[in-house]
């Protein structure tokens, strides 16, 4: 391969190939392990195990077994409804567990990996309730899998120490962000996502009772505002077209180019992101929205350079011994 090609083939085995402390990936995976442990516990405080995940008539509101590809873990289910509950009752805490061991970085790659599996089956059992948070965490969960989240801040990496690890997953983490953040911009089309609409839609949805936080009244007096954010989500989700620019500009900050030169200078990643976490923050304090606020912030710690997480790891290392 010679030429052009043969430049951009290598550019992307260099890209693909380089290794990295794996810090960063061991922040993502005790963030997202952690939130699934606490949204999945929920389910069982809050009495949802069998309506959301048991199939129908063993007290859930779904039916698997209906659909043309019914998943396997219901087509294993027993006959009797007491035992069927029992058992998806069982494999909800089997989930727990393998979240809670995910977090630990305990058989890191199995656990994501069952997790994954346990999380997919779960989906099936009531499709309109599997939300897009959901869908993401099945994505990261599939990411993980593959990386190295536990040769950091792990178990698994009690007594080898913290490894270098590939760091196309971290990476392939930021990708996923950001197109999350345009698939969301691009949803935007109902009319109270524009002018003749006028910006009203995140007013509308801070006095839906699903929703809201706020009281409807007080909602209303602050329209102004609620349409001053309605247009800066808009224009903020679409710049993750400039986000993931500024990425790729980041990854090749030693080639030559101006515009790369500037967003590197002016830092335009970490801004980006310091934007998402007030709006992120400002979000859940308006809506009743579950983890994905949370979710999002935890996969934010990856686009922290990897070095980062472990030059905080030895300074806080010496401030002990010190101490």
């Amino acid at each position: 391969m010679s030429g052009a090609l043969g430049r951009a083939w290598g550019r992307w085995v260099a890209l693909t190939a380089a290794q990295e402390p794996a810090h960063g990936l061991a922040v993502v995976r005790i963030g997202v392990g952690g939130l699934i442990f606490v949204d999945r516990a929920l389910l069982s405080v809050e009495g949802l195990v069998a309506p959301l995940l048991a199939p129908v008539g063993a007290g859930g509101l779904g039916d698997p077994l209906g659909q043309p590809a019914p998943p396997l873990l219901y087509r294993l289910l027993p006959a009797d409804p007491a035992a069927a509950l029992r058992l998806v009752e069982g494999t909800h805490l089997l989930s727990l567990a393998a979240a809670a061991s995910l977090c630990l970085g305990l058989w890191t790659r199995g656990s994501a990996a069952l997790l994954l599996v346990l999380l997919s089956q779960f989906a099936a059992a009531l499709p309109p309730a599997d939300r897009g948070v959901d869908l993401l965490l099945r994505n990261v969960l599939a990411i993980l899998a593959l990386s190295g989240a536990g040769r950091a801040w792990a178990l698994d990496a009690w007594r080898a120490g913290p490894q270098l690890t590939p760091a196309w997953p971290r990476r392939l983490l930021l990708v996923q962000l950001g197109l999350v953040y345009l698939g969301a911009a691009a949803a935007k089309v109902a009319s109270p996502w524009t002018p003749a609409g006028g910006w009203a839609a995140l007013s509308f949805a801070a006095r839906d009772p699903a929703y809201a936080r706020l009281p409807a009244a007080l909602v209303l007096d602050l329209h102004p505002l609620t349409q001053m954010m309605t247009i800066s989500t808009l224009i903020w989700e679409w710049g993750a077209l400039l986000w993931l620019a500024a990425l790729w500009a980041r990854a090749t900050r030693t080639a030559p180019g101006r515009l790369r030169a500037l967003s590197n200078r002016l830092g335009l990643v970490g801004l980006y992101l310091w934007i998402g976490a007030v709006f992120h923050l400002g979000t859940h304090l308006l809506l009743r929205i579950g983890v994905f606020p949370f979710v999002m912030l935890a996969l934010y710690a990856a686009a922290a350079p990897p070095e980062f997480w472990a030059r905080g790891a030895a300074t806080a290392r010496r401030a002990l011994r010190g101490s």
